[in-house]
């Protein structure tokens, strides 16, 4: 296998170590693309609150939580649960100086 096969085929691994269809995930990342439940995840996740934290908050439990933030790191293309922590931070920051953006 030449490596640039190698690489494209390591980028296409999701979180679960299965392959990702990149053309569909594509099309749904973003913040946008996540659901109510996965922006309360994600909000707490930049509140560096554990999975075990977040579990007992929303009344879930961890495993539930591991998925949401699995979702949640591929919907919004970053590396781990700190990429998504900027991402939310850097939202919120946003709409608390532009509220009407």
């Amino acid at each position: 296998m030449s490596l640039s096969a190698l690489i494209r085929k390591v980028g296409n691994v999701g979180p679960a170590g299965g392959t990702v269809n990149m053309r569909a995930a594509s099309s749904r990342t973003g913040f946008s693309a996540l659901s109510d439940r996965e922006r309360e995840v994600l909000l707490l996740i930049a509140e560096d609150k554990t999975d075990r934290e977040i579990a007992r908050e929303l009344g879930i439990s961890e495993r539930t939580v591991r998925a949401h933030v699995s979702r949640i790191i591929l919907k919004l293309g970053v590396a781990s649960r700190v990429g998504a922590a900027v991402i939310a931070t850097r939202w919120r920051v946003t709409t608390e100086l532009h509220p009407l953006a």
